[in-house]
């Protein structure tokens, strides 16, 4: 054990050391928000891809696949299909609209795109998706807890050192920081699941002795409808996984890598990667855990597979590095996360919201944006220690509010010319209650998942787009980017 705790503290230090690097160059609190601006394919890629990978990919997707099997694989066939839609309608519009504005987060591109003469876009949309934001981020502390039980250490000072690590690590860097740890730890991720994928399925014989073990313990893990009738099968395939999966739609964390794309031609190049990126860190766990119940079949937690896994069958420094896989699938979300709250808050509700007509100078906004990081995270820390929820309905349940709360209104705001300021205000601001009214309610009622809340704010989008006028005085840029 002491031989893994070698290899976490490896990657903890090169990680750190890249955070104290990017510090030097971070001077403003633009380059805190957009870093240098100059991200390449593969940088955008890996970044754009542990972004959304999260402890989800690790713990709760490994979860999934040890308790429902291959039917799981259906949030990887949905969310490379609904990712690819993500990249094709937006990475291109948003790169050109940064290029030509000074937008540097989603909600700021938002409001340019129709106008916000009130500055209620940035005030609303800032406040509601930076503090929604915190609920994701307790996801992923929750996760790294996860992690903490198999290696006897105690979760909760597990779950304060990854956010009290990730705080220092956007207190000082911004986003440089987060862009290059999140490569550094994209790769280590990539590297992991291939290795327990390789180790898992050895220990069950291979794809053929995981579907001959699996179909004589529990038939029903091996099958594409988890063993129930056609229609009901179809039924919970696209209200379940699609309804999960839709939130690759739009997930502003990741779509503000759009915005800091270094050049056009680096897009079609990145979106392959990040496509590539997501297959790979959803299928592999799925199998992990289908083999997990093989090799665990009495385990308490399946949430808690690859850890076990890697204290039982890799017990040395490489296991380390192997287990830092978790760590950075979590901290790199976590550091994006984190970042992208910051951000909206510090920028869109401060500075170009509440503030806009009281001016302060760079010095006030760039510890504003540090102030707010230590807030957001304590926040978020203790929503961690203080939830029942499991990782993957934590992260399913705020994924699906962020998503809700920008889809219908960048989408429309980009697509549609009868648009208005005042639609996009209203999708923005019903967004999260419709998913919290869809979750609490209308969920455990009807069954139907919360991702099909986004029907309610795309409603208002429309209704009050086509019963309002956006002021005339106000430059609109959607029918001015390609």
């Amino acid at each position: 054990m002491i031989q893994i705790y070698i290899g976490l503290l490896l990657y903890i230090a090169i990680t750190f050391g890249i955070s104290i690097y990017s510090a030097k160059k971070t001077k403003s609190s633009e380059s805190l928000i957009t870093g240098s601006k100059g991200f390449g394919s593969v940088l955008t890629a890996l970044s754009m891809g542990t972004t959304l990978a999260s402890g989800f990919a690790f713990i709760g997707l490994v979860g999934m696949g040890y308790t429902l099997g291959l039917v799981a694989t259906w949030q990887c066939i949905f969310g490379t299909i609904l990712e690819f839609i993500c990249w094709y309608a937006l990475a291109h519009k948003l790169r050109n609209l940064a290029e030509q504005t000074t937008v540097l987060t989603p909600i700021e591109a938002m409001a340019k795109l129709h106008g916000d003469p009130n500055n209620l876009i940035r005030i609303f949309g800032g406040l509601l998706i930076g503090g929604f934001l915190a609920f994701y981020l307790a996801g992923q502390f929750t996760a790294g807890s996860k992690a903490a039980i198999e290696m006897n250490l105690d979760p909760t000072i597990i779950a304060i050192f990854i956010g009290v690590l990730t705080i220092v690590y956007i207190f000082l860097g911004g986003m440089d920081a987060a862009v290059w740890t999140n490569a550094i730890q994209g790769i280590i991720m990539i590297g992991s699941f291939f290795v327990l994928t390789f180790i898992a399925l050895g220990e069950v014989g291979g794809v053929a002795g995981l579907f001959k073990s699996l179909s004589q313990e529990a038939p029903n893990l091996i099958t594409w409808n988890n063993g129930r009738p056609t229609g009901e099968a179809v039924f919970y395939i696209f209200n379940y996984w699609l309804g999960s999966a839709l939130g690759f739609l739009a997930q502003p964390q990741g779509i503000q890598k759009y915005l800091t794309i270094k050049s056009e031609k680096e897009i079609r190049k990145s979106a392959l990667l990040s496509i590539l990126f997501n297959v790979i860190r959803q299928l592999g766990p799925v199998i992990i855990g289908m083999s997990c119940r093989i090799i665990y079949p009495n385990i308490a937690d399946p949430e808690s597979g690859i850890p076990k896994l890697i204290v039982d069958y890799i017990p040395n420094v490489f296991g380390g590095i192997v287990m830092a896989g978790i760590f950075a699938s979590i901290m790199s979300t976590s550091e994006t996360l984190l970042l992208h709250s910051t951000s909206e808050i510090s920028r869109n509700f401060l500075e170009l919201g509440i503030l806009r007509k009281n001016k302060k100078d760079d010095r006030f906004y760039n510890n504003a944006f540090k102030i707010i990081t230590i807030i957001i995270g304590i926040v978020s820390l203790y929503i961690s220690l203080n939830g029942s929820e499991g990782v993957f309905n934590l992260i399913i349940f705020a994924w699906t509010g962020l998503f809700t709360s920008v889809f219908p209104s960048l989408y429309l705001g980009l697509y549609w010319k009868k648009c208005t300021s005042w639609g996009i205000l209203a999708g923005i601001i019903t967004g999260i209650p419709s998913t919290c009214l869809w979750y609490y309610f209308i969920k455990p009622t009807y069954g139907y998942h919360e991702g099909f809340s986004v029907i309610i704010p795309l409603i208002f989008v429309v209704v009050i787009s086509l019963i309002t006028k956006n002021d005339p005085t106000e430059e609109s840029w959607s029918s001015k980017i390609v």
